[in-house]
């Protein structure tokens, strides 16, 4: 035990040598990071320059690094999310105090959004396009859609129709569905809705991702299958100083096509000429002085928009605020259409203290819109009316006939008489707050809910209906959101950086509709406002809701930032389907490699960045609506065997309590590549997708009940490719040129229809009588065309061939398939297709000191479309008009003119088949969509404020060879089924506009 007691100093004083060598050998360094504005940075990264020591800041923007003493120079490199990074040296302090500036010029490019978050574009391993605000800036919009067009590989944005305000269709990657909706899933500042994108205010919005592939929108589970578009509206910046725009511009529009047809006198020859005494040489005469009546331009007029918007931004003491307001009014290039836009938002943000976040954003838009139809059956009218008809009677009273043309009413009447007002409003408020429980661990929650109130009303006067018709109706539909999510980041050394996500969500949508209608007013006076006054009433309702309740995760890791892992896992519950199919489950996983990482790459110097990228999962499609499960009831009225009919119900189509989702498998296969320090690089994608399970109407034989029933019956898939270039060529004190270019190609197949291999599909128009135009068949695409193939006309050199037909020379020449000398249905084949299969975007843009030019041009290429008024026009046979109106199809065939294209009108024997080749169009175009120039005027003329002046043109000039009206609203259609049908809608027009901007 003495030995002990002297042995014990000993070690002690060893122990304490050892301890000193150590702490001798190593050095503590502590500091603080912050913003501009003192706030502090959480988990930034701080790295021991050129060792893998490394650490990240806490709550407060502390932190704490053990450097070892061997280094003789130590540099901390610094870096956060959204800054500048930093490299500084110790020069032996222990503490430092480091203030991160904001990187104005990279932040957007380098982070994007992402489901539920955001990320850096170089850590991507899914699909993502990216569309930022100054893509778009120097563009007068007056529709967010008009932002999107052209501008992202893969993405197709097509207006419906040129009416103000109108709808568009946007498909990501093809479409998914036949019986489902195949839009994408819209998600604003984190809120998911169905709402019009076009229903915001353009000048709100900062950045658009649209995420395209399985590992990118599988953590959205069964909303994603057709892609989503996240939106993120600007957010006031807490520079202390509030920052105003005013932005103001008013355009001119102008129709882009017309049809050429036959002026008065032309037609009167032509129709002497095909029934002699038609009209007298007094009207002759009188037709060659007053030239007839053009209805086309009768019924068009100078369209004029204007649009004013303000915006107030700022923050100051942690709390960053936004205010805006918008107004339009626009009236459209046909008369007596119109509509008005009202929108105000807010966004407030508040750093309640160094750990808890709380935002709110509110937003209220009014959209008033009257006479205006996607379907103008008097734009159709237009080019059927005939030419010698005047508008008005020597009596001053409308001309309600066409004595000779068409068998519709004036157009003109019907449109300066109409009276058809919509009023919609949409309400959108989210509130979410961030509370970091510990450094890296952030617990998020949000709540959202939007409210659409749509009122309409219209009435068909004493001059369109003698018993005078009129009605009105309401729908309205409210949406809730609640999202909660769990998010861990961690940075182990410089090798491994996780982050792992957990969410719960639910939603509920729930929508009513009520209309009211009545005929035989005594007066139009009280328009559709006293419909008590009406003799004959009728009323409609109806109700319906939906609940979706999902789990969803993903977890991402990188190894030295080159090698990329990125897996999702979501399991929705939809209040659609029954018991074990109530819930269907959605996984994912993506990889990435870097290549530019590796050693051996950077010693080369070739790339800048070079990533290849993989992913593979599932998304799901509901595609049905609510109660399509269970057998519904219509109403029906009996007699009993008597004369006296009673009131009752019918069982509506049959149920089905075995419907389950629709399910598409992706895969996809990317590259990323820069050089030449990133001025030029360009990503390439493959992808495949690929629908098991899709709902269908099934027919039900009459002998089972007749009626439908809905299915899982088929299955379809979609392949493709994709290119986006972006560059800057030119980059120097006075000049900078930026230019993008963007192809697809994509193509769509049903692989299977279950039982059948074809469905017929009618067209739903006014003017045709719903004929079967369209098929969806097995091993064919979705959209293809139904009908004969037109061979031209029978020739003289074809006469004893044409007999056998029951023709004459000069009659239509159809292919007879089952070789029967008969041209029927059992000759119908499939004629063409009406989905595009390439679309081009080119955007450039050159500045010049304080000059700005932006040229942008648009292509899709690759599909037909069905001319439906080129078809009324000219040939007098189509059930709609009695008489030519074309004039080049005033150049028919006769014995004297054998090599026209179009065959003899007055032939007894001659059939005109409306679903033929004939009336078919390549819909390909090119289209200069927009060309404008700013100039910067600096606070040259205003001190206190900067002002920026725009001029611009849209829609300038439109390379296609389709006939007539513009061929864009021929791809948009109603139904991906039944696209490509140009019957009548509202025209598209050429856009000139003048604008100014004040920043102060």
């Amino acid at each position: 035990m003495k030995s002990f007691k002297l042995i014990k100093p000993f070690f002690i004083s060893l122990l304490m040598l050892i301890l000193h060598q150590a702490i001798a050998q190593t050095k503590k360094v502590t500091g603080n990071i912050t913003d501009e504005k003192n706030i502090p940075l959480t988990n930034a990264s701080v790295i021991l320059a050129g060792k893998n020591i490394a650490t990240t800041t806490d709550a407060k923007g502390d932190f704490s690094l053990t450097i070892p003493a061997a280094v003789k120079q130590p540099a901390l490199e610094i870096s956060y999310v959204g800054f500048v990074s930093q490299k500084i040296s110790l020069d032996n302090r222990d503490f430092i105090k480091i203030t991160l500036q904001t990187d104005t010029k990279n932040t957007l490019a380098d982070v994007v959004l992402v489901g539920y978050g955001t990320s850096r574009k170089k850590d991507l391993t899914g699909a993502v396009a990216s569309i930022k605000r100054s893509d778009f800036d120097n563009q007068p919009l007056t529709d967010v859609s008009q932002s999107l067009k052209g501008l992202a590989p893969g993405v197709a944005v097509s207006s419906t129709t040129g009416a103000p305000g109108a709808d568009v269709k946007i498909r990501i990657r093809g479409i998914s569905s036949i019986l489902g909706n195949n839009a994408p899933l819209i998600v604003i500042d984190g809120i998911q809705s169905n709402i019009n994108i076009n229903d915001l205010n353009p000048n709100d919005i900062e950045s658009v991702e649209i995420l395209k592939d399985a590992s990118a929108t599988a953590i959205y589970g069964s909303r994603a299958s057709n892609g989503v578009v996240l939106i993120a509206t600007r957010k006031g910046t807490l520079n202390g100083t509030p920052k105003v725009e005013l932005n103001s511009f008013v355009s001119f529009k102008k129709t882009t096509d017309r049809f050429n047809l036959l002026n008065a006198t032309d037609y009167a020859n032509l129709a002497n000429k095909l029934s002699p005494g038609t009209y007298s040489a007094d009207e002759l005469d009188n037709f060659s002085k007053t030239k007839g009546t053009d209805w086309q331009k009768a019924l068009a007029q100078t369209g004029v928009a204007q649009s004013h918007a303000v915006t107030v931004s700022g923050g100051n003491g942690g709390t960053s605020y936004l205010f805006s307001g918008n107004y339009v009014d626009e009236s459209g290039i046909v008369i007596n259409s119109d509509r008005q836009r009202y929108a105000l938002r807010a966004n407030i943000q508040t750093k309640v203290s160094t750990r808890l976040t709380i935002g709110l954003n509110l937003s209220a838009n009014q959209n008033i819109s009257r006479n205006i139809s996607p379907y103008y059956t008097e734009v159709w009218d237009a080019v059927n009316w005939s030419p010698t008809e005047p508008i008005f009677l020597a009596d001053g009273n409308y001309n309600k006939k066409d004595l000779h043309g068409s068998i519709r009413q004036n157009p003109y009447m019907i449109l300066h008489e109409s009276k058809g007002e919509n009023r919609n409003f949409l309400g959108t408020a989210g509130a979410n707050a961030s509370l970091m429980i510990l450094p890296g661990l952030t617990l998020s929650s949000q709540l959202g809910f939007n409210v659409s109130n749509n009122g309409f009303g219209f009435i068909a006067n004493e001059f369109i209906n003698p018993t005078i018709f009129a009605g009105q109706g309401a729908a309205k539909s409210t949406f809730w959101q609640s999202s909660t999510t769990l998010n861990f980041q961690r940075t182990i050394s410089l090798d491994h950086k996780f982050s792992i996500l957990a969410g719960f969500e639910q939603q509920k949508s729930e929508n009513q509709f009520f209309s009211a209608n009545g005929s035989n007013f005594p007066t139009s006076s009280g328009g559709f406002y006293n419909l008590g006054l009406a003799s004959a009433q009728s009323i409609g309702s109806s109700y319906s809701a939906e609940q979706l309740r999902s789990y969803f995760g993903r977890g991402t890791y990188a190894y030295k930032d080159r090698y990329l892992l990125t897996a999702t896992y979501r399991g929705d519950g939809s209040s659609k389907f029954k018991g074990s199919n109530k819930y269907s489950y959605f996984p994912s996983v993506g990889l990435a490699w870097r290549v530019s990482e590796e050693g051996f790459m950077k010693n080369s110097k070739l790339f800048d960045n070079l990533k290849i990228r993989g992913s593979w999962g599932i998304t799901g499609n509901q595609a049905i609506a609510p109660y399509a499960t269970l057998s519904l009831l219509s109403r029906a009225n009996f007699t009993y065997g008597g004369t006296s009919s009673y009131g009752g119900y019918s069982i509506q189509g049959a149920a089905n309590p075995n419907l389950k989702w629709e399910e598409t498998k992706q895969i996809d296969i990317g590259i990323d590549a820069g050089v030449l320090n990133n001025r030029i690089s360009f990503s390439a994608d493959y992808f495949e997708r690929k629908t098991s399970g899709l709902l269908q109407a099934v027919p039900i034989p009459n002998y089972n009940g007749g009626g439908s029933v809905v299915k899982n019956v088929g299955n379809m898939e979609n392949k493709g490719f994709e290119l986006a270039i972006n560059a800057t060529p030119v980059q120097n004190k006075n000049w900078n040129w930026t230019t993008s270019l963007n192809f697809s190609s994509i193509s769509n197949k049903i692989t299977s229809l279950g039982d059948v291999t074809q469905i017929f599909v009618k067209s739903t128009d006014d003017f045709f009588e719903n004929i079967t135009s369209y098929v969806t068949q097995v091993g064919q695409s979705l959209g293809s065309f139904w009908g004969v193939k037109h061979l031209g006309i029978w020739q003289q050199s074809e006469a004893a061939e044409a007999a056998s037909f029951g023709n004459v020379p000069g009659d239509n020449k159809y292919q007879d398939l089952n070789a029967d000398k008969i041209i029927d249905g059992q000759d119908f084949q499939i004629i063409g297709n009406s989905l595009p299969k390439y679309r081009w975007g080119f955007n450039n843009t050159l500045r010049h000191k304080n000059f700005t030019l932006n040229v942008f041009i648009e292509a899709v290429t690759g599909y037909q479309a069905f001319n439906g008024q080129f078809a009324s026009a000219a040939t007098p046979s189509t059930g709609q008009a009695r008489a030519i109106t074309l004039a080049e199809a005033a150049n028919f065939w006769t014995d004297k003119n054998q090599g026209a294209t179009y065959a003899n009108p007055i032939s007894a024997t001659n059939k005109n088949f409306i679903q033929s080749s004939q009336w078919l169009q390549d819909g390909s175009f090119l289209r200069l969509k927009n060309i404008s120039l700013a100039y910067d005027l600096k606070k040259a003329v205003i001190k206190f404020a900067d002002i920026k002046v725009i001029a611009s043109a849209q829609n300038l000039f439109t390379k296609k060879k389709f006939i007539g009206t513009d061929p864009e609203g021929s791809v948009s259609g109603s139904s991906d089924s039944f696209g490509g049908y140009s019957t009548g809608v509202y025209p598209s027009a050429k856009m000139y506009t003048i604008g100014i901007i004040f920043t102060y």
